[in-house]
């Protein structure tokens, strides 16, 4: 029998493996909105808090960039909380 004709046409999704570091992962995206917010430079801000990031969090550069340009929207709307949360600590 054809595993996808046994799931409707649907190949079961995967089951284990690493599971997702979304706290680290938020620590870093942090981190590289902080750095470039604090530097008002426009040219290479970026891919200097990346390199930033690699210093800091020991990981590559492309993991950082990674992070930061990541389209999923849960992802998307984890980092706009933090942010939210952040704005909402820092007017207390």
């Amino acid at each position: 029998m054809d595993l996808a004709a046994a799931n409707s046409g649907q190949l079961p999704q995967p089951v284990g493996g690493r599971p997702r570091d979304n706290e680290r992962k938020l620590k870093i995206e942090m981190f590289i909105r902080e750095y470039v917010e604090s530097r008002c430079e426009i040219k290479g801000s970026l891919t200097k808090a990346y390199k930033a990031a690699q210093q800091k969090f020991g990981i590559i550069w492309t993991t950082a960039r990674d992070i930061h340009n990541d389209p999923d929207p849960a992802w998307q709307n984890a980092v706009r909380a933090e942010i939210a949360r952040r704005r909402y600590e820092r007017n207390l």
